[in-house]
């Protein structure tokens, strides 16, 4: 079995990157290799091998988000110009498909601002112990079928792949967010057999749909207000009828929800580009019917 823990794709998001370095990767050798033997419920030992990759060198050492593009939308596009345009093929090249290096499953590591660090998932097949194992570590997991646009590198570098972000009060990886991280990577490897069985079932979250901000009547433009959402935390549950859109000048009630749901996002600035308020998603419950592939060793 492979894993491959890739960091920096954004270089001013620096939790993963610190993970890769902690784990042997500098600027002059981005990437590197390590097997780790890990037992099954049944005690028989298994090799992993692991990789760890610092993806976006150039933009890590200046500390800015992208040099031309944002490279997490650029992944498979053949037509993408510019320094990320070339990176993520010579990043393909090396470790995708046709390479030695392909993994079973990447683990995306990001930093984020959200108010929760998170799992996020874009297939029900994704190994139920990676799920189970970041729910024990205090992340949440959510299933999200928009990180299929296959734009990002877990759609390239590996048959799987799962995105971490960890939260950082005022987008600043602390000790403590990169020590969480790191446990949280120690801990996938170390249990990456001993909680998979052929009928794991796990709970997640399936994307509903999107609340957008209301649209300027003349421009189109979406009116960025910085707290027309109700204050509620990603995460928490809202009911039928309960207001989502409010006036940030005449508190009037814009759009009121239409039934029972769970919200990812909540007025979160990452999100103000695309006009996007919230995001919803209801509670489902996955199931895993395959063994998987273990190589002993």
């Amino acid at each position: 079995m492979r894993l491959l823990f890739v960091g920096g794709v954004h270089g001013d998001e620096r939790s993963g990157l610190r993970v890769c370095e902690k784990h042997g990767c500098t600027f002059d050798n981005p990437y590197v290799e390590k097997d780790y033997y890990v037992e099954d419920m049944e005690g028989d030992k298994y090799r992993v091998t692991v990789g760890f990759l610092i993806a976006h060198v150039e933009a890590c050492k200046r500390n800015v988000h992208y040099i031309d593009s944002n490279l997490n939308d650029c992944f498979g596009d053949t037509n993408e110009l510019g320094f990320e345009g070339s990176l993520q093929k010579r990043l393909i090249a090396q470790y995708g498909k046709d390479s030695d290096k392909f993994a079973d499953i990447v683990i995306d590591m990001h930093s984020s601002k959200e108010n929760a660090s998170m799992l996020m998932f874009s297939s029900n097949e994704t190994r139920y112990s990676i799920i189970k194992t970041c729910s024990m570590m205090e992340l949440i997991p959510y299933y999200c079928p928009c990180d299929l646009h296959g734009a990002y590198c877990d759609q390239y570098l590996g048959k799987q792949g799962v995105t971490l972000e960890m939260n950082c009060e005022n987008g600043i990886d602390d000790y403590e967010v990169i020590s969480q991280l790191d446990r949280i990577v120690n801990r996938i490897i170390h249990t990456s057999f001993s909680t998979f069985s052929k009928d794991s079932t796990a709970k997640g979250l399936s994307f509903v749909r999107q609340i957008h901000f209301p649209r300027d009547m003349y421009t189109g433009k979406y009116l960025m207000w910085p707290h027309c959402c109700v204050p509620f935390k990603s995460m928490d549950r809202i009911h039928n009828d309960d207001p989502l859109l409010i006036s940030p000048t005449t508190r009037n009630i814009i759009e009121n929800s239409d039934g029972e749901y769970t919200a990812l996002f909540a007025n979160v600035l990452d999100y103000y580009e695309f006009g996007e308020a919230l995001v919803l998603a209801k509670e489902t419950v996955f199931v895993n019917k395959q063994k998987g592939n273990m190589t002993n060793g």
